[in-house]
């Protein structure tokens, strides 16, 4: 199994599970108060983050990539880098927080808002109730920017 190291005295405060059914899309997602440490542990995912965080040099920048079963890696995505996971095949993975999750400071727009390039090898995903009716991406930079800035 993949080794998580540990950055900036961060390690995780807190360890979830989630399962997915195949053609199931979590995202995008960005979070204000913690760093996520993901372990994919079975099936094919692919993987979309992008640098949701206003201000900074690499705001926008954007990184795409498939995991495939068993393959030993672990994927850290910064505090204000939104996120996406696509299940090819039914999966399951394990992520840790830096922070506890309390259902504050999250944030979340559209897999398929126009700012996000990645070329999404699915048409149409089973989503959420929240992620189907999450706005832009640049409506979610702007109000992970101004809650960052209180």
């Amino acid at each position: 199994m993949a080794h998580v190291a540990e950055t900036d005295d961060q390690v995780f405060r807190q360890c979830n599970l989630v399962r997915s059914r195949a053609g199931a899309l979590r995202g995008m997602h960005a979070h204000s108060r913690y760093t996520e440490y993901y372990i994919p542990v079975s099936g094919r995912m692919y993987f979309v983050l992008k640098d949701a965080r206003l201000g900074e040099s690499t705001f926008g920048a954007e990184t795409s990539f498939w995991v495939e079963d068993g393959e030993p890696v672990s994927i850290e995505v910064p505090i204000g880098v939104a996120h996406g996971v696509f299940f090819a095949e039914p999966g399951i993975l394990a992520y840790g927080l830096s922070n506890a999750w309390t259902g504050n400071n999250e944030f979340g727009c559209r897999w398929d808002d126009p700012a996000i390039l990645s070329p999404w090898p699915v048409q149409t995903p089973l989503l959420s109730e929240r992620d189907e009716a999450a706005g832009s991406f640049d409506a979610m930079a702007d109000a992970m920017a101004l809650e960052l800035a209180s």
